[in-house]
């Protein structure tokens, strides 16, 4: 059973990963000029990855462990894979709207992780369920 959740982890983070690389492709091919409406097929590539890596993480942490650590780990996963996808995408040259929103995204799930891993107490949560 162990193993079959890294695979579906895996297969989660891949398709993640792959959803990133789509909303690459989607801003070179669409154009944007600026309403919501034509940013949202750039734009929900983004949100399903995030949805997709948190998924990703979630599997593969121990179900026994403290809710606020498991969301503090998601939130550091999704930041770090988002904040280095926001560099790539700059160094690429494609359109701000991917870059910088992956940038932020990146920044505040970072932030995110920081507070629950932190300040909500999800590590100390996790060393009194270890003892």
């Amino acid at each position: 059973m162990r193993y079959e959740n890294i695979y579906k982890s895996l297969l989660f983070y891949i398709v993640g990963l792959a959803l990133l690389y789509l909303s690459i492709f989607l801003s070179y091919n669409l154009k944007f000029d600026g309403h919501f409406i034509s940013a949202l097929p750039i734009v929900l590539p983004l949100v399903f990855s995030i949805a997709s890596i948190g998924v990703a993480v979630i599997l593969i942490m121990e179900k026994d462990s403290p809710w606020f650590f498991r969301t503090g780990i998601m939130s550091l996963v999704g930041g770090i894979t988002l904040f280095s996808f926001g560099i790539l995408t700059f160094y690429l040259g494609v359109k701000s709207l991917v870059w910088a929103g992956s940038f932020v995204v990146g920044i505040m799930f970072i932030f995110a992780a920081m507070v629950r891993l932190f300040i909500q107490g999800g590590l100390s949560a996790y060393r009194k369920s270890r003892n």
